[in-house]
Order: C-alpha cells, then sequence, then structure tokens
C-alpha cells in the first residue's frame, strides 16, 4: 500500500478529495491532510509519503517549495500540483520539480484520476526496481570476500547499514514420504506449499534465494525486537505446516543471530548453515544457533557418503553385508544422526543406488521381490532405529542371494563361451587372456579370476593343455611334421614346442610317436 498526502488551505476541498479517495482509490493509504506548509513539513518528515497532491498557495510555505523540500528527502516522491491559477511558470516549475502534472481547480476528477493510476504504476514499478536492486545487493553480501565493502554497497540501494538484520533459512525434506508410488505427488505438494510460504513471507521480509527445496530469507528493521517478531510469524507457518502434513514433507527452519549493522548479515547467514547442518541430529523444525553453538555436536556427514559403502558390487557376501550394517549404525550413532528421518533419507538414497545397479546388470529390482514398494516400506515403516536397520539388513540380504546365484549362473554361461573361443582359436598364436575376455565382454582380471573359479585351471595352463591334447592327437593319426604339427597347435617356435611337449608330457613329440606306434 502506498501512502499519499494531501495539502490545501481550503478545508473544504481537502473534505472532498478525502472523501473521493477513500472510494475510488481504497488501495492508497491516506496518511495526513494539511492546511499549511508547515504542518504538511511535518507530516513529510513523519510518514514519509509516496504521493503528494498540494496546492501551491498556502501559508507559511508554497506547495513548490514544500516539493522540492519532500524531494529532498525522498527523490522519488510522486507529486501532483492543484491550483485556483492558471500561470504557466507555476506549471513550469512545477514540471523541474518532479510533479506528474498541474492541476487546476475546480478539479476535473476523472483527469486526478488517471495521473493517480499512472503514479501508482510508478510507485509499484519503482519499488519493484528498488526491491531487485535490494536483493541483488543482499546476494553480493553473502558472496562479497570483503566486509568492507557492505557500507557502500547497503547505501547504493538505501539499505540502513545500521539496521537489525537476521538471516533465516527454510529447507523442505523431499525424502519423508513412505509411499513411494506418491513421490511424484508429494513432491508436487512439496513445492506447492513452499510458494505459499514464499509468497507470505515476500511481505515482509527479502528472500534473497528460492528453490522448490531452498529459500534463504533476510529480515530487517530499526530494532531487534520487530526483527524477532518477523522471525516468530515464520516460526508459526513452519509449525502450522508440519503439524499439518509432517507424513509427506516437513520444513526445517535454521536461524543465523540478529546483529545490529548490515556487516553482520555474512556472519549470520554462516550461522544459519551451520545451524541447517544439524538437523538430523535434533528432533525439531526449528534450529538456533544461538542454542546450538555451545553444544559440543559432532559433524554431521554427507548421507551420500553413507550411500557409497552399499553399492551392489561390495555387497559380495551376507557377512560383508552385516559388517555394512553395523558400520552404518556405529557412525550414526557417533554423529548423533539416529533420527527416523535422517535413517528414512539413508536408507532411501541405498534403495535408489541398489535399484541403479541392478539396472547396470540388466535386472529389475521386481525381478527379486514381488512387490518391491512393499519392501521398502516394511523397512521405512520399522518401529525403531534398530528395527530400521534390521529390516534393511534382510532387503540387502535377499538382493546378495539372487545376486549370487544370477552370478554363477552367469559366469558359467561366459566361461562356458571362453572355452569355445579357445576350441576355436587355439591355433592362433595371438590368442591371449585379454582377447579371450573380450570376447565375452569381461575385464582381463575379473575373467582371469572367474575362469580359474570355474574350470580349475588357470587360463595359460588350460589353453596349453588343449594345445598339448590338440598335437598328440595330430601325431597319433597324421603324417604332419613336427614343426607343421607345432604351427597348427599355435606355436610357431619348433624347438620352444618340443621342449613344451617334453614338459607336459614326458616325451618329445619324435618319442611320443614312438611311443604310441610300439604300445598299438
Amino acid at each position: 500500500m502506498y501512502k499519499l498526502l494531501l495539502c490545501d488551505d481550503d478545508q473544504i476541498v481537502l473534505e472532498g478529495l478525502k472523501t473521493w479517495l477513500q472510494t475510488a482509490h481504497p488501495e492508497l493509504e491516506l496518511v495526513g491532510c494539511a492546511t499549511n506548509g508547515n504542518l504538511a513539513k511535518k507530516l513529510v518528515d513523519l510518514h514519509k509519503p509516496h504521493i503528494l497532491i498540494t496546492d501551491i498557495c498556502m501559508p507559511f510555505i508554497t506547495g513548490l517549495e514544500l516539493i522540492e523540500y519532500a524531494r529532498s528527502t525522498n527523490p522519488l516522491l510522486h507529486s501532483i500540483i492543484i491550483s485556483g491559477y492558471n500561470d504557466f511558470e507555476y506549471a513550469r516549475k512545477a514540471v523541474q520539480l518532479g510533479a506528474i502534472d498541474f492541476l487546476l481547480k475546480p478539479i476535473d476528477v476523472d483527469e486526478l484520476d488517471n495521473l493517480l493510476t499512472a503514479a501508482i504504476h510508478s510507485c509499484a514499478k519503482e519499488k519493484n526496481r528498488q526491491e531487485l536492486a535490494k536483493l541483488n545487493t543482499l546476494r553480493k553480501i553473502l558472496d562479497t570476500p570483503d566486509s568492507n565493502q557492505i557500507p557502500s554497497l547497503c547505501e547504493q540501494v538505501s539499505l540502513p547499514t545500521d539496521d537489525y538484520y537476521q538471516i533465516v533459512i527454510l529447507e523442505n525434506e523431499k525424502y519423508i514420504t513412505e509411499d513411494l508410488k506418491m513421490l511424484d505427488e508429494f513432491r508436487y505438494g512439496i513445492y506447492k506449499q513452499f510458494h505459499q510460504m514464499a509468497e507470505q513471507i515476500m511481505t515482509f521480509g527479502y528472500i534473497i534465494t528460492r528453490s522448490y527445496s531452498n529459500m534463504i530469507v533476510c529480515l530487517n528493521a530499526s530494532n531487534s525486537e520487530e526483527v524477532q517478531r518477523l522471525c516468530l510469524k515464520i516460526e508459526k507457518m513452519v509449525h502450522g505446516h508440519n503439524r499439518a502434513d509432517v507424513q509427506k514433507y516437513s520444513i526445517t527452519m535454521a536461524k543465523g543471530l540478529c546483529r545490529q549493522g548490515a556487516e553482520h548479515i555474512q556472519l549470520s547467514y554462516a550461522q544459519a548453515v551451520t545451524a541447517m547442518q544439524y538437523k538430523f541430529v535434533l528432533s525439531t523444525d526449528i534450529l538456533d544457533f544461538s542454542s546450538l553453538h555451545e553444544q559440543q555436536l559432532p559433524a554431521v556427514l554427507d548421507d551420500q557418503l553413507y550411500t557409497e559403502q552399499f553399492a551392489l558390487n561390495k555387497l559380495t557376501s551376507q557377512e560383508i553385508i552385516d559388517q555394512r550394517i553395523l558400520v552404518l549404525k556405529n557412525e550414526l550413532n557417533a554423529s548423533r544422526c539416529t533420527s527416523s528421518l535422517y535413517l528414512s533419507m539413508v536408507i532411501s538414497n541405498i534403495y535408489i543406488r541398489i535399484s541403479r545397479d541392478l539396472n547396470d546388470y540388466g535386472i529389475k529390482i521386481s525381478d527379486i521381490f514381488d512387490s518391491p514398494f512393499a519392501e521398502m516400506q516394511k523397512i521405512l515403516m520399522a518401529p525403531s532405529f534398530s528395527g530400521k536397520l534390521d529390516a534393511l539388513k534382510i532387503f540387502l540380504q535377499k538382493v546378495q542371494t539372487y545376486m549370487a546365484a544370477y552370478s554363477q549362473h552367469k559366469h558359467t554361461k561366459m566361461i562356458s563361451d571362453a572355452v569355445n573361443y579357445i576350441h576355436e582359436h587355439y591355433m592362433e598364436p595371438s590368442l591371449t587372456l585379454e582377447s579371450t575376455a573380450q570376447s565375452v565382454f569381461m575385464s582381463a582380471n575379473y575373467f582371469s579370476s572367474v575362469f580359474k573359479e570355474q574350470t580349475g585351471q588357470t587360463f595359460s595352463n588350460y589353453l596349453m593343455n588343449y594345445r598339448i591334447e590338440k598335437a598328440k592327437y595330430l601325431i597319433e593319426f597324421t603324417n604332419y611334421m613336427f614343426y607343421e604339427i607345432s604351427t597348427m597347435v599355435g606355436y610357431p617356435n619348433a624347438p620352444y614346442f618340443s621342449s613344451l611337449f617334453k614338459k607336459r608330457t614326458g616325451y618329445s613329440p619324435s618319442e611320443y610317436k614312438s611311443h604310441i606306434e610300439k604300445s598299438k
């Protein structure tokens, strides 16, 4: 609402304008009516009006002098001159002083209405420009490394450097829902509720930044009591929302300290950020730095660090799962992150990580569980901290059991394909562990381990034994020369082949052929 001041030495005109304004422009706040210049100056000092309607000829000082005085305190004042004198010089001077227009008595209310509408529009436009400039300045203040620059930044946008300031951070929690099927609906609800709260806060505070899940608010006033009152308004909004919808999405509020001087804005912000880190440690939706900074609270770790420990490729046995659950429990206890909310968030992230990892194997979580959402709900709805961890362990054990069987089957098939590949390419000197592993889309190291597990032999021993067996057959049933057989089984170096053959069979190729012929 914009403030308007009326000045005219004619009481009848004043009363008429007052009555008309209350009906025609209820959005304007009439802060006073003055019949002389001295009273008008006092009202200007007291109310700092946005719009001034004044007669030119008044006792003590003229309307032009009043405009000049009012503009010295508010350069953006919108003023309208009314007068019974059709004098060009008055009109020219009024324009120089920034008056919107010059109206002659008797006043044409339609013309006055148009001028006021233009003044209101101009006030709104200027207010938006000023608010945007202040918000940009507050963002600069949070980012500037040099606090000595803050007074000059404030002066540029008329932010009082001696006011009291406090930073408040609001965050909504997007992991609370226990019904994953309704996740999208709940997230829309978060955005809608958060937006509505922001609209209310904007009427009395500066929202420096805002997303669908985070809001940074700057409160300021000329005294700390007023800042505290504004802060309490936000607290009531948070409490009211959380009582109504805590099962779907809750809002956490973190407060920095309220201090006099714009140079403390940065510090208040840092304090609010610190307080917000403990939203999962303390069972409260209002985190006040003033009551936290004296407590010996451990650092709160990022929940994603916990999630990484439950990557599917790390859960290779039931024993490892037991160990990971125990480590998680101990770490949460050590950092005092034992709230149901925080654990639910960690578990949700683990569930998402497992689902993503399974997908990389071409497996859907529904291949393991008939109703994955029901399995997840069992965990989230467990009645205690330990109960949730026990339910999580059972969930992970089922996944590990499935993956063990899947891996065994998959490995059997892949090693069978690898063996077939060896049988088809054994005569090629270039056949290696790496090329065979590549043929079944496995890394060389992993293939080497699985091959030995499945066949009981290393790759090199299996390939050597197979080549020697092929060579024995060729020596016994064909008339190829030994150097030809050597090449045919993948050994282009005949002396090396002969040495290897004797080492594996106890005979040189010629001795083996003689031995076979004698035994027939």
